[in-house]
């Protein structure tokens, strides 16, 4: 049954009236100083155990650098904890880079274990030779 000129114009009054009813498109949410992304950034925020930004991007369907600044505008807000998001990245970065040594050969980890003793013997060696 195809949809007449009448029906599409009315579906669309309806729509415009309760879209402004509800306030879905205004710029701030329920009287707060929030967006409603933001809002729903924080709702995601304090009802999850474990969250990263890209997993809060993927789930909310949002701009990784829009999310970064949201996440930037919250956290200067003293809504959410930044420091906590830092120390989490340093702690990926350096994962990342023991990842990279990681081969599996036991060959390769017997020669970094290796490497890892002659530098600390030349550092002790040097601390040593400096008093």
């Amino acid at each position: 049954m195809p949809a007449s000129a009448a029906n599409v114009a009315a579906l669309r009054a309806f729509n415009r009236f309760h879209t402004r009813l509800v306030g879905a498109l205004d710029r701030r949410i329920l009287d707060s100083p929030h967006s409603l992304t933001e809002s729903r950034i924080l709702f995601e925020i304090a009802h999850a155990d474990a969250l990263t930004a890209a997993d809060l991007a993927r789930d909310l369907r949002l701009d990784p650098a829009y999310l970064s600044r949201a996440l930037a505008k919250l956290a200067d807000a003293g809504l959410i904890d930044g420091i906590v998001n830092g120390i989490g990245a340093r702690a990926k970065g350096v994962g990342g880079v023991l990842r990279l040594v990681q081969s599996g050969n036991a060959r390769s980890y017997a020669t970094w274990v290796l490497f890892g003793g002659v530098l600390l013997i030349v550092a002790m060696g040097l601390a040593g030779g400096a008093r």
